[in-house]
């Protein structure tokens, strides 16, 4: 016996399990299931149960049962179905939206413990016990850590039990994608936010060039520094030299083409005859 298995991964098809022989009675179609993919493990959904061995792969075992009676109905695994495809997505991804977080375990699950429980675990079973032990001392756990405790990979179960007997909570952390766009725009001057104003300004403006400094600048903008002050208004900067003539060609320079005296053409010499 094969099971098609929904985990919560953007996945494009759904994975497919071996059921194992001591659990082909009581497995059922809506049950969640110890599955293992790339070294992770994972609870899944059963959604079909089948006969058919995929051709192109061996498939895995299911490591454990952990629901005897099925938390999902037909209706609903339907409606998964039609939830993907309406909206272009995975199976995977409508579960991770739709279960609750204790239903999602994964290798990176976190436990937190219930302080409202208190400190008496008296009808808790062993594993139960050193699980709840150890979530006193630390308060959080990972699936890992459990692992390590029970000294055994298939711990799923004694999870389930505990956030069923309250002892502790399943954390589940939201990760914010979202980052704000920021743009850089040039506010105007509210001294020409009148129209007037703001034509006279443009009709009015002279463009600095070299040598002539505009007659009058624009107030400055509220909290920010006059426009055109001297760089010595700046603390700590010395005061620049004074008298300086303006950048380009002084006002006495000239230039003239130097002249030139050709030489006079050499006279030919007599010929010669032998």
């Amino acid at each position: 016996m094969y099971a098609e298995v929904i985990i919560p991964l953007a996945l494009p098809k759904n994975y497919t399990w071996s059921v194992p022989e001591q659990w082909r009675s009581q497995l059922r179609e809506g049950c969640r299931v110890e599955v293992e993919l790339k070294n992770k493990k994972y609870a899944g959904i059963v959604k079909r149960l089948h006969q058919e061995k995929p051709a192109a792969f061996e498939p895995k075992a299911i490591g454990n049962v952990l629901d005897v009676e099925p938390i999902l109905h037909p209706a609903q695994l339907q409606l998964w179905e039609w939830i993907a495809g309406y909206y272009l997505c995975s199976e995977g991804e409508v579960m991770a939206a739709a279960l609750p977080a204790h239903f999602k375990l994964s290798s990176e699950t976190i436990l937190v413990f219930n302080e409202e429980t208190g400190d008496d675990f008296s009808h808790l079973d062993h594993d139960e016990y050193l699980v709840a032990e150890a979530l006193t001392i630390k308060k959080e756990l990972k699936l890992t850590e459990v692992q390590q405790i029970l000294d055994s990979s298939h711990v799923y179960p004694v999870i389930k039990r505990l956030i069923e007997k309250k002892v502790c909570f399943v954390w589940e952390a939201l990760k914010e994608t979202y980052s704000t766009k920021k743009e850089n725009y040039v506010l105007l001057n509210p001294e020409y936010h009148n129209e007037d104003r703001l034509a006279q300004l443009l009709n009015d403006w002279d463009p600095p060039t070299a040598g002539n400094p505009p007659a009058t600048a624009p107030a400055p903008a509220p909290g920010h520094p006059p426009v055109g002050d001297p760089p010595s208004a700046a603390p700590g900067r010395p005061p620049p030299p004074k008298n300086l003539p303006a950048p380009g060609l002084p006002n006495n320079w000239s230039f003239s083409w130097p002249t030139f005296t050709w030489p006079a053409p050499r006279e030919k010499s007599p010929s010669r005859t032998c």
